[in-house]
């Protein structure tokens, strides 16, 4: 059991904590740095300083901490209302480090090594992260460690390109990625409409990874798909954590777009929970019929760049656009440009 113990805890935190990316060196494969992107924008994984470091094994801990975002409890170890502690000499000296091990231990997640050392650098296994993954998705029974491998592959969550011999976090990538579509034990949901349900991330998150890892967007796609698409990529970084897609009809269009008048079939404006951060992105389709340059004409003219607290956008950097009858309206100092080259490409 004390194994059992430690097999749970690795996974779980490797399923989730793989990280951001920059450069990685042998794994070069376009697909796989762009599900590490797509994870590191959801939350679950999360580099170093050197960059994702994909050509290396994931450590213990970084299994551990994996386990714990999966099971949407990171805030609860981190930020835990009484100090947690663990009995292991050998934790980390970095933030959030002790943290982690002590909540892991705390409830059950892992013994350690030893009763006083828990040896975080050691290297996780492909056996140690597809049974974590397999934790991840309801498989409780104690037999998934000598079946990782047909269960996995059952699972869907070990593809063609994983190297389980020669273990590295560009494998784990790939297994994390494939975990989020594969369906929990005895269930039809998947882990992915899990984290949705449970907050682990959010919808603007979601559709801006399934954009990363090349999912077809066009003018026709929801709303949400195009924001997606927006969103995914830019260079002067937006954090989608404080995003709020807020739907808006002819009534209240004002206060987003300016225009009043429109016959809106559907509108929407993405823009901070915070007042005081000014930008705004704001999508709306209009009635078939409907003058499309009269429209934006009445958007440019009569939208406020100074609605925010303190703060606003300057008039070169609000741009307003249209494919067909859906019609872009962005306001944003930084990301202007690249907002409306993302949204014109739909067109292609």
């Amino acid at each position: 059991m004390k194994n059992f113990k430690k097999i749970i805890a690795l996974f779980l935190a490797l399923t989730l904590c793989l990280g951001s990316g920059i450069s990685a060196l042998a794994y070069s494969d376009d697909t796989t740095m762009a599900q590490a992107d797509a994870l590191n924008t959801l939350g679950l994984f999360q580099g170093s300083d050197k960059g994702y470091e994909l050509d290396r094994a994931p450590s213990r801990l970084e299994a551990l901490i994996m386990l714990i975002r999966l099971s949407g409890k990171e805030n609860e170890a981190l930020y835990s209302w009484e100090p947690l502690t663990s009995p292991f000499t050998d934790v980390p000296t970095w933030e959030g480090a002790a943290e982690y091990i002590a909540y892991a231990y705390n409830n059950g997640l892992t013994d350690g090594v030893t009763d006083t050392t828990f040896d975080p650098d050691s290297p996780a296994t492909a056996q140690t992260f597809v049974t974590f993954a397999l934790r991840a998705l309801g498989y409780t029974d104690e037999t998934v460690w000598d079946n990782w491998e047909t269960l996995g592959r059952d699972a869907g969550i070990i593809t063609a390109d994983t190297d389980l011999a020669n273990f590295k976090r560009g494998d784990a990538v790939l297994v994390s990625y494939a975990a989020l579509s594969a369906k929990l034990a005895g269930s039809d949901t998947t882990l992915n409409d899990w984290m949705l349900d449970n907050g682990i991330y959010g919808e603007l998150a979601y559709n801006v990874a399934r954009s990363i890892v090349g999912y077809p967007v066009t003018a026709e796609s929801s709303i949400m798909e195009i924001y997606g698409k927006l969103y995914a990529g830019l260079e002067n970084g937006i954090s989608l954590s404080r995003l709020m897609a807020t739907p808006f009809d002819a009534e209240s269009a004002s206060y987003f777009i300016g225009a009043s008048d429109l016959d809106i079939v559907e509108g929407y404006a993405c823009e901070p929970m915070m007042s005081s951060v000014a930008h705004s992105v704001c999508l709306v389709r209009l009635a078939e019929g409907s003058d499309i340059e009269a429209a934006k004409t009445a958007i440019r003219e009569n939208v406020n760049p100074n609605k925010w607290i303190c703060v606003g956008v300057d008039p070169a950097n609000i741009r307003v656009e249209n494919i067909g009858n859906l019609i872009l309206l962005v306001m944003d100092n930084n990301n202007c440009q690249q907002i409306a080259d993302a949204f014109l490409s739909l067109a292609q």
